[in-house]
């Protein structure tokens, strides 16, 4: 589960989010080639609909099971922003999910072999 709070703007920017899906993505190949964020965006089966925060209003949703992405801020007079606060909760027994040494194995992609963790980074504790 993810909850999104918003906490300034200095301008409605919309976040999209798809139907429930089923994850991992049973049909992950099918973005596989070319501009595959494209092709998730405008996949009429994904029925993606689009939810605008104010500045104290949160949204919550399974980021593991439903595809979202903003667009760019849109651009206007001065400094564009957005301030956000995420919370991600992780549910237990889902451990191996937060280390990147695991991931290139779980989610089939081989490129992710040489995915680290940041310096200093602390371990997630899922639970």
């Amino acid at each position: 589960m993810d909850v999104d709070l918003g906490v300034g703007q200095s301008t409605p920017w919309p976040i999209y989010f798809s139907q429930v899906c089923p994850w991992p993505e049973s049909a992950s190949d099918t973005w596989r080639d070319g501009d595959w964020e494209e092709q998730i965006k405008r996949s009429p089966s994904l029925r993606f609909t689009s939810y605008t925060l104010e500045p104290g209003q949160v949204v919550v949703f399974s980021g593991s099971s439903q595809w979202h992405y903003r667009d760019a801020i849109p651009a206007g007079p001065g400094r564009q922003f957005a301030e956000l606060l995420f919370f991600h909760f992780v549910p237990k027994g889902s451990a191996a999910l937060l280390r990147p040494e695991n991931w290139a194995r779980l989610f089939g992609v081989p490129e992710l072999r040489s995915a680290r963790p940041a310096a200093n980074a602390e371990r997630p504790v899922a639970g």
